[in-house]
């Protein structure tokens, strides 16, 4: 039995060694399977940037020299939602709204984004122990995320033509902060001012277009604006030149303009082509000046008005209130767009600037009038306009209106507007009121007598739900306004439709004409908002007429984002009168490497047998705009060749720039920073510009110029506050601080305004102070430090670590002494010494750094008798006791934070003077 039983011990020996020997095979196999596939790739961090946002180090990898790009950090950058499971089998969310989800499936490797698979090739999504990493090609494709990858620089630049919801949280924080300032509401630590010089050319626009007939005529367009300052009031003057046409003093626009907000009986003069505000119909412009108390600035809102109008599909459209943004909107598929414009008192410059769906300018600016004109109780504005209109016979115009704040639901105006040219009537006085009859019920209505009634009712509910009552009825003799109406009545009625899967803007208009031998009445129906991901516009229309039958029609239109980039826009219309569809229209856009556009039309009109193609380029280089189109329809051929830019100079700076978006009219900053090696607040000789100065603007375009190190911010409305935040994160030396973070600078027109920063260069000071007599290596925590200037003035206190340890960094250069708290010291029956230590921060580039005060506390000898151990255990809670009543000791009634004290000598209590003093933060170099 024996011999068996070790045979069998012996079998199964054998058995665990050979299986043990092939775990280790199969092991060593995977480890090195393992192994090389780790060295497939590099994990490595990234700088990942975006235009307009800036950018962030983010976890990335090389394989096979392509980058693989971290899915949840990108996203998290973005700020697209974004949840994961463990493991990162799968990534979810949703892109751009929720409709829009998106699932990244490791385990089937695919993408799904709005119901659409992307099939996604092995080893194209790597998983790590902390994130999931997708190659790079694939957030270009499928999410429109187009990443370039600098393999030398080890940096991806993402460009894409969707509005990112980082992008959209930056404008509306900027809108938010615009508005904020429009308000007043804007707090600095110091502000620059305007300059009136009495020269200074700044900026010019220039324009060409070209359009050829293929064997017809060619007609060539120039235009070149210049701005300038003249006497301290803006000069823009605008020349149009056609070579087949004579040069015709009417195409040509000027005028001068003259700002003080802060004089309160004439803040505005213009001069030249001017505005006229006029009711009456005016076929030419008006040349002669107007005065006025009305402020450029925005003030306080009192409510909300509903604007909406009609341009390109797919353009971005911003709302400015005078001179300053404070809403923007993206047209739908067939260019509708609509903004809640907030009322403010007094006199609302309402502008639109439109955009296409690119970021170019395509348009001109858009006046807009809002029927309601309210004023603080107590408050006076006037407007007064005189000059002669540039027709044969010049005729003269005048106008002057008056508006008073009787209380602060009711407006009161009159004035009178006169025109030479009528044969009766030419004198035409005005009343006008507007009245706030409940916070969202207002009335505005004006009386000119011979003339017109006019009346607007406006009432907004709570749910958004507004309704508008526009009713003028004219005089049946009067000859000033151009129009055979009697009376115009219109209706309209807005609101949003909200679901949980559907966010629609709806509006239904009544308009109604009145003449002596007829009636003509109108009606529309829109429905407009993103239906399944789809920019959608459907749009009705009803023409009810005495002398034309009915004529009901609508119009459908759709803007789609495509992969790679791709716009496609169709659009038709069905004629439901005669059972018939009007029109069809398509065009596929196509950007080309950020910086182009490509497009492609075709029109097919069936009721006028009328066929287009078009097809267009368009080239956005840094300087300028450049485009061709190419039309064929009707048996023509039309090309059209435009280019644009504008030129911006600075004497002072030596500066001549250039850029594709108009400048005149606006302003611009130029940033000097500079190392302040005496802290006098001012440049000089000798004191050099410093680099790593950033900052946040609200509005304009920031470019950094590394070679001078000067900051220009560009196309900055003109005569609003721009506020200012600046940040020396990045300074080369932890002493350089800024003195004022933040500005708030009022901008010129046409010009550059130079702001040199100061840098101080700040020194510290260190030192122990030990418990016990001299000698002693015992520190003591939280005793009070003060650090005073040589005249005796408190910079700041400071307090000790628990070794004993003090620091404190933001000293300007000069002589200084420190003393230990004698509020403190009395109430613990302690003395300090020595009493004072005297020291001197130096000029310096790197900052000037004293350290090796050391001050000893002790009891004092007619203390209570307590042991010599017992009186140099100090309680922590005592301590803590004492600093509270030293703290509030120096914050007697009437002071504030960081004000400086008087002492009238070292060993007496401090007696408090308030001098101001930079508020630096306290910081250690230990």
């Amino acid at each position: 039995m024996i011999p068996i039983k070790a045979k069998n011990t012996s079998s199964k020996l054998q058995s665990m060694v050979i299986m043990l020997f092939s775990a280790l095979f199969l092991f060593s196999n995977s480890a090195n399977a393992l192994a090389q596939e780790q060295d497939d790739y590099d994990e490595i961090i990234i700088f990942f940037s975006v235009p307009r946002i800036g950018g962030a180090d983010i976890p990335g990898l090389i394989k096979d020299d392509e980058v693989y790009l971290s899915v949840i950090d990108v996203f998290n950058f973005l700020k697209i939602k974004v949840d994961y499971e463990a493991g990162f089998d799968q990534v979810t969310g949703f892109f751009l709204n929720p409709q829009s989800t998106y699932t990244i499936d490791r385990i089937n490797n695919s993408i799904t984004y709005n119901k659409k698979t992307t099939p996604i090739k092995p080893g194209d999504l790597i998983r790590t122990e902390t994130t999931l990493y997708l190659k790079a090609n694939y957030f270009g494709e499928v999410f429109d995320l187009n990443c370039s990858f600098n393999f030398r620089s080890l940096s991806v630049v993402l460009n894409t033509s969707v509005e990112l919801p980082v992008i959209r949280e930056m404008r509306l924080e900027q809108m938010r902060r615009n508005v904020g300032q429009i308000r007043g509401d804007i707090i600095a630590d110091t502000s620059v001012g305007r300059k009136y010089p009495i020269f200074h050319f700044g900026m010019a626009d220039w324009m060409a277009t070209s359009t050829q007939i293929v064997n017809g005529k060619t007609d060539t367009r120039l235009s070149m604006t210049l701005g300038s300052v003249l006497l301290g009031g803006e000069t823009n003057i605008n020349l149009n030149y056609n070579p087949s046409a004579p040069f015709e003093k009417r195409d040509q626009y000027y005028y001068w303009r003259f700002v003080d907000n802060n004089f309160k009986y004439l803040r505005q003069t213009m001069a030249g082509k001017i505005s006229a505000d006029a009711v009456s119909t005016l076929n030419s412009a008006v040349i002669g000046v107007q005065f006025s108390n009305s402020p450029t600035t925005y003030r306080r809102s009192y409510g909300t008005y509903t604007l909406s109008d009609v341009t390109e599909p797919d353009w971005l459209v911003e709302l400015y209130v005078n001179n300053v943004l404070v809403d923007y909107k993206r047209a739908d598929a067939s260019g509708f767009f609509s903004f809640d414009v907030p009322l403010i008192y007094g006199y609302t410059n309402v502008k639109l600037q439109f955009y296409g769906p690119w970021g170019e300018e395509r348009s001109l600016e858009k006046s807009i009038s809002v029927p309601f004109n309210f004023l603080p109780t107590g408050e006076f504005e006037y407007k007064a306009t005189a000059g002669i209109l540039e027709d044969s016979s010049s005729t003269r115009f005048s106008r002057v209106n008056i508006d008073y704040g009787l209380a602060g639901f009711m407006t009161i105006g009159a004035g009178v507007e006169y025109l030479s040219n009528l044969e009766t009537g030419n004198f035409m006085p005005f009343v006008s009121t507007s009245l706030r009859l409940a916070p969202s019920l207002l009335l505005s209505g004006e009386y000119m007598h011979g003339v017109r009634v006019k009346s607007v009712l406006n009432y907004r509910l709570p749910s958004d739900l507004q309704f508008e009552v526009n009713y003028t009825v004219y005089d049946k003799d009067q000859k000033a306004v151009n129009t055979s109406y009697l009376e115009e009545r219109k209706i309209s009625i807005t609101a949003p439709i909200r679901t949980k899967k559907l966010t629609l803007f709806s509006r239904l208009a009544l308009n109604q004409f009145i003449t002596t031998q007829s009636k003509y009445t109108s009606a529309e129906l829109m429905f407009s908002g993103p239906i399944m991901g789809i920019n959608t516009n459907f749009t009705t229309n009803a023409v009810f007429s005495t002398f034309a039958k009915t004529d009901i029609y609508s119009n459908l239109a759709f803007s789609l984002r495509l992969p790679k980039g791709y716009i496609l826009m169709p659009q038709t219309q069905f004629n439901y009168s005669d059972g018939k569809f009007v029109s069809v229209r398509g065009t596929l856009e196509k950007r080309v490497k950020n910086r182009g556009t490509v497009n492609l039309t075709y029109e097919q009109n069936f009721k006028s047998k009328f066929t287009s193609f078009e097809v267009g380029f368009r080239w956005d280089f840094k300087f300028a705009q450049a485009g061709i189109n190419i039309r064929r329809g009707g048996g023509t051929t039309t090309i059209v060749e435009t280019a644009s830019g504008t030129i911006m100079a600075d004497a002072k700076t030596k500066f001549i720039g250039t850029h594709l978006r108009s400048s005149v009219g606006k302003g611009g900053i130029a940033i000097y920073p500079f190392l302040d090696l005496n802290a006098n607040g001012v440049r000089d000789k000798g004191e050099p510009k410093v680099k790593g100065l950033n900052l946040n603007v609200s509005g304009g375009r920031v470019e950094h110029n590394e070679k001078d190190t000067l900051i220009r911010i560009y196309d900055l409305e003109p005569y609003t506050n721009t506020l200012l935040t600046l940040f020396g994160s990045n300074f080369d030396n932890i002493a350089w601080q800024i003195k004022n973070k933040t500005m708030a600078v009022t901008i010129d027109p046409n010009q550059f305004k130079i702001i040199e920063v100061p840098i101080d260069v700040l020194g510290e000071v260190a030192g122990t102070v030990y418990l016990g007599t001299e000698g002693s290596e015992r520190g003591q925590g939280r005793v009070i430090v003060n650090i005073y200037r040589r005249d005796s003035t408190l910079v700041s206190s400071t307090l000790t670590e628990e070794d004993g340890y003090f620091s404190y960094m933001g000293l300007r250069p000069g002589k200084y002494f420190a003393m230990i708290d004698t509020t403190q010291m009395r109430r613990l029956a302690m003395k300090a010494t020595p009493g004072i230590i005297e020291f001197e921060i130096e000029e310096s580039y790197e900052g000037d750094f004293v350290d090796g005060l050391e001050f000893y506390i002790e009891k004092l000898p007619d203390s209570e008798n307590i042991s010599s151990e017992a009186g140099e255990n100090i309680e922590d809670e005592n301590v803590e006791n004492t600093t509270k009543e030293s703290e509030t000791a120096n914050k007697k009634p009437g002071l504030t934070p960081g004000s400086e004290n008087k002492i009238s000598s070292p060993a007496t209590k401090p007696s408090i003077q308030q001098v101001p003093e930079p508020d630096y933060t306290s910081q250690s170099w230990r």
